[in-house]
């Protein structure tokens, strides 16, 4: 989530386009929509993490030119994938799995999360995403979606994995200091998503 909304807004300024700040907090996540098919048989890590899945979508980007920051934001999972691990980035024709593979949890994989948060916080305060995150905007709402696929996902991967969720979260350092992570981004959403709760329901009452 955290790359996918540096990514996304990096190419934002490069383009001149906007997109909206929940959907640069969602696209990062997207290749990981697999785990909701686990019981259908598909493996995490496959084909949604392979490259060539996305490659149809290039030419609707020649047309619809403020997308091309959100495409990007959903191939960099990949290359974040390349980092800690390994993906088959060639899929179906190819099994060949490609990354540095350093490891997840590893002080590398740790380093890059607890990083990436802070580097989003300053850029997010720097833009003024932080201070339109918390206004009392009933558009916060839309800030469910980025929320709801971390909660869920992160549930089906605890029952895929076959771990128990908190204990697996404090059995090391880097895996706390993760998870402290994962509850500030969650805790700063939830907020957010409230405050645009309120705001709907104002507006409810007044009209």
């Amino acid at each position: 989530m955290m790359f996918g909304y540096l990514f996304v807004r990096l190419f934002d300024r490069a383009l001149k386009t906007r997109t909206p700040t929940w959907l640069a907090l969602t696209v990062g996540l997207v290749p990981d929509v697999d785990l909701y098919f686990a019981s259908l048989g598909l493996q995490h890590h496959t084909y949604t993490h392979s490259i060539l899945l996305w490659l149809p979508l290039i030419p609707l980007l020649y047309y619809k030119r403020q997308y091309i920051p959100s495409y990007v934001g959903i191939i960099q999972h990949m290359l974040d994938d390349m980092l800690v691990g390994t993906v088959p980035i060639l899929l179906p024709l190819s099994t060949l799995s490609i990354g540095l593979d350093l490891g997840a949890p590893s002080i590398w994989d740790t380093l890059f999360e607890c990083s990436a948060l802070l580097v989003v916080a300053v850029v997010a305060y720097a833009n003024g995403d932080l201070h339109e995150m918390y206004k009392k905007n009933a558009s916060l709402l839309k800030n469910t979606v980025p929320l709801a696929l971390m909660v869920s996902l992160t549930l089906i991967a605890s029952n895929e994995f076959k771990v128990q969720l908190v204990q697996y979260a404090l059995s090391s350092e880097k895996l706390t200091l993760i998870s402290v992570g994962h509850v500030v981004v969650g805790g700063a959403l939830g907020i957010s998503v409230f405050q645009g709760l309120k705001a709907s329901l104002t507006r409810t009452r007044q009209t």
